[in-house]
């Protein structure tokens, strides 16, 4: 009880009695904790949703049959004839379309008389597949191809009921469909967040002009068989292009896919946490300092250490706890907009797909973890504060006139420390990747902001000491501000860290995002040639679905004004279990007109002549780093008859996508595939060509044929626009930190200046006015924000490096030209020093409002 009541009127009342400090230092932790649980709520909703949703349409199946990148011939039903006795079958096609509204979604073609087994519509009738699809609906599925089924949110997000008709855009046709039956969003219906199409199997083979083809075949073993005996059986039956599958096999390919992405905006957040908590360390660290008098009375009066350290251990946990919970509350309002951003990102790099995210329940374990987190971080930023609190002898503290004798001896020991940790982040940059992920090169962050944190006292004593020196040139409140910084950079410093860290992540990854923007400047310069790209109206971004029929290749390569196409053709297939997309390129065209970007310098002529009509590729950097591939090797690439040995020819930069990709010669590519369409298509004009008039020509030469023709210019800004909103989520994290170390600003020197009435006090009655003690303030604030902004500024230029050289070659396979953005980081930086003084505006309010006489008689 004594402990309570100690507790009580010493930290709780201290923690009510200055509320504005205490704000503060909760907002900062909840702002921190707010970026990590909006990280997860934007990563669960828009990233995991797409992982979940392909486990969803996964189903119930216990094996999948597929073609990899080779669609499967539908005949193979009949020769599984062995396989229908002891299992289940259910084939589907699946490919893309495109809404009315432009969106692009999933569709699915389903067998609807052996569905039941597989997958559940209703989460109430989990046996019965499109339980609410009444007879009569059945039986026109079945008998017309335009007939469909949409999940109800997306119906509702369309405004269209049942017997409703709208149109679908596969590739370069449209087709006008019936809506035959709305589902509840469960199960299936639930993938994408609702945002998927089903039709009929043959619906599906028309729609998508695949009459005779699958993509893939679910087998449900019966209770009883040997699931094992049946695996094996199909692995040496099936023919040479088929392969069969686990699901859980492909859920992880796509886990697989977004693996690096997700850490590395996971990674961001925590990074951001570290301001805020070095935030709770600031004030109990300052409430320390502020009150060491009352703590030695205490303990003079019999109350034990360990009750102290107790006590602020208490305090800091509770601090800890409540930024937590209101971080609930913020992450949730920040979770909006990082997850319309991050489902940007994923559609534009990785999915292709606009789909809407899945509504999930509340995630209460993580929630649980980051209320733990903030309170254990809390107090673990409190251990140190708390010992100081009883370093010292009682009597010592009360000896009138103590100073800290051992500050200097504390800074050498930390600048050996800081030393040796900076040593440990060059070496710890150096390491491997660990599982695909750069875990030694965040090791090397957070070593590196732990050395420049350690450094920095007696770092900042240098530029101190040198203003010093120059006192006859500064005005009166500079000098006094000048002594009282210098005087207490013990206490001010761990707001100078939390600034520096601050500033580091925002010059780092500003850094990293500019050389990442310049280089693919650069490239789509050197790489985008061609007058006009073509691509089939209904594909989505990323898609590899939804070709140009050769027909219209035709008419395109006869419009007046075309000199030549470039056709080039992608397919998904797996590759060490990563997807990769396998295409076929105009050789012929890229030797004479384009051009690409090769790692050991070739030429582009040079290599594409070696490429035609023979059994060689070229690879994208980010496949050769991931899986290891260097110019020579063979790689093993799937086919209709069985795998074909492709020597890789060389290694080109490519920045469109990290997933990799694979090119060989459009002429072996139709051999090998039997198909003469296109993905995309790069038009080259006569000179003197007007490529406006020619769009319009080649429109109206295409016939029913809907097509998407961007001119160069237009593609290139497309491109770069796509890539300046992919990076908004990142630019957002680190403007958040920088909010929450202004915020420790604010709170340091408002805690110091209700330390220091006494001597503004003594000030006043010397002569000073209230307008110079604002300034003094303002001075104060001003050198803050100077220190920290320079260090971050220093530490930011290493964590550039460790970006650019280390962290996303590793997670992305991407080589960066490195290109400092000075004319943004400098208006950043600007904003950062504007803010810093903005954040001493109450301090200095406060230093003018103090009442001299009360204050010295406080004293």
């Amino acid at each position: 009880m004594n402990w309570v009541r100690l507790f009580h009127r010493y930290i709780l009342r201290d923690l009510t009695g200055k509320p504005v400090r205490t704000l503060l230092t909760v907002a900062g932790v909840a702002l921190g904790m707010g970026v990590v649980w909006a990280v997860h709520l934007s990563n669960e909703r828009s990233i995991t949703s797409f992982t979940d949703s392909v486990q969803l349409l996964n189903g119930r199946a216990d094996f999948q049959i597929q073609g990899n990148g080779v669609p499967l011939d539908e005949q193979l039903l009949v020769q599984l004839g062995w396989l229908w006795e002891v299992a289940s079958l259910s084939p589907l096609v699946e490919g893309r379309v495109k809404l009315p509204d432009g969106s692009s979604v999933p569709v699915y073609g389903i067998d609807l008389l052996s569905e039941a087994p597989f997958r559940s519509y209703l989460a109430s009738d989990s046996r019965r597949a499109l339980a609410n699809v009444t007879r009569a609906d059945f039986l026109r599925l079945l008998s017309r191809p335009d007939q469909l089924i949409l999940p109800g949110r997306l119906a509702g997000r369309l405004e269209v009921k049942k017997g409703d008709s709208m149109v679908l855009l596969a590739g370069e046709r449209q087709r006008n469909f019936q809506v035959a039956a709305l589902l509840e969003a469960e199960g299936a219906a639930g993938a994408f967040g609702g945002n998927v199409v089903f039709l009929d199997i043959a619906a599906a083979q028309i729609l998508l002009e695949r009459i005779g083809t699958l993509d893939r075949i679910d087998v449900l073993v019966e209770e009883g068989a040997d699931r094992e005996a049946v695996l094996r059986r199909l692995q040496r039956e099936l023919p040479e292009a088929a392969s069969v599958w686990r699901p859980e096999d492909v859920t992880a390919q796509s886990r697989r896919m977004l693996r690096a992405f997700r850490f590395n905006l996971s990674a961001l957040s925590y990074l951001s946490l570290i301001v805020g908590v070095i935030l709770v360390y600031n004030t109990l660290n300052i409430a320390v300092v502020r009150r060491q008098r009352e703590i030695a009375a205490l303990r003079t009066l019999g109350a034990s250490r360990r009750a102290v350290i107790g006590m602020f251990l208490v305090e800091a946990a509770g601090l800890g706890l409540l930024g937590a919970l209101a971080g609930l509350a913020v992450g949730g309002l920040l979770a909006g907009a990082a997850e319309s951003l991050v489902g940007r990102t994923v559609e534009t790099l990785y999915t292709g797909l606009d789909t809407l995210a899945a509504e999930r329940p509340f995630d209460w374990p993580f929630a649980g973890f980051v209320v733990g987190l903030g309170a254990l971080l809390g107090a673990a930023s409190g251990i140190y504060p708390a010992r100081r609190a009883t370093a010292r002898p009682p009597v010592q503290v009360l000896r009138e006139g103590f100073l800290e004798p051992s500050r200097l001896r504390r800074y050498r020991v930390q600048t050996r420390l800081g030393a040796a940790a900076l040593a440990a982040a060059g070496v710890t940059a150096l390491g491997p990747p660990v599982a695909g992920l750069p875990l030694w090169g965040y090791a090397s962050a957070l070593l590196a902001m732990a050395g420049f944190a350690l450094l920095a006292p007696r770092a900042a004593l240098l530029p101190l000491d040198w203003l010093a020196r120059q006192r006859g040139r500064l005005p009166v409140e500079a000098r006094l501000a000048l002594q009282s910084v210098r005087g207490g950079l013990s206490r001010l410093v761990v707001a100078i860290v939390s600034l520096m860290i601050a500033v580091s992540m925002l010059v780092g990854v500003a850094s990293m995002v500019g050389s990442f923007r310049e280089t693919v400047r650069a490239w789509l310069d050197q790489t985008l040639v061609a007058d006009l790209y073509v691509r089939a109206a209904g594909a989505g971004a990323n898609d590899g679905f939804n070709p140009i029929r050769a027909e219209t290749l035709e008419a395109l390569s006869r419009t007046p004004g075309v000199a030549a196409l470039g056709a080039f053709h992608g397919r998904r297939i797996v590759l060490g279990g990563f997807p990769v997309t396998l295409a076929g390129g105009d050789f012929e065209v890229l030797a004479r007109r384009g051009r690409l970007l090769f790692v050991d310098g070739r030429d582009t002529a040079e290599v594409a002549r070696a490429l035609i009509g023979q059994d060689r590729v070229v690879v994208s950097e980010p496949l050769a780093l991931r899986q290891g591939v260097r110019a020579g090797d063979v790689l093993e690439l799937p086919a209709p008859r069985g795998p074909v040995p492709f020597r890789v020819e060389a290694v080109y930069y490519d920045y469109s996508s990290d997933r990799g990709l694979i090119v060989m010669d459009r002429g072996r590519y139709r051999e090998l595939y039997g198909e003469d369409g296109a993905t995309s298509v790069s038009v080259y004009l006569e000179a003197g060509a007007d490529p406006r008039r020619t769009t319009e020509r080649m429109l109206a030469g295409a016939g029913e044929a809907r097509l998407q023709i961007y001119p160069n210019a237009q593609l290139r800004s497309r491109a770069l626009q796509v890539f300046d909103q992919t990076f908004q989520v990142t630019y957002a994290l680190e403007v958040i930190a920088v909010i929450v170390a202004v915020l420790g600003i604010t709170n340091t020197l408002g805690a110091l200046l209700v330390e220091r009435r006494g001597e503004l006090a003594l000030l006043e009655f010397l002569g000073a006015d209230r307008r110079q003690l604002r300034r003094m303030v303002l001075w104060e604030s001003g050198l803050v924000g100077v220190l920290g902004t320079v260090a971050g500024t220093l530490l930011g230029a290493f964590l550039a490096v460790l970006l650019i050289y280390v962290i996303n070659r590793q997670s992305f396979g991407w080589t960066l030209q490195p290109d400092l953005p000075v004319a943004t980081l400098g208006a950043a930086l600007a904003l950062v020093l504007l803010s810093t003084l903005v954040a001493g505006l109450y301090p200095a309010m406060l230093a003018a409002s103090t009442d001299p006489i009360r204050s010295l008689r406080t004293e």
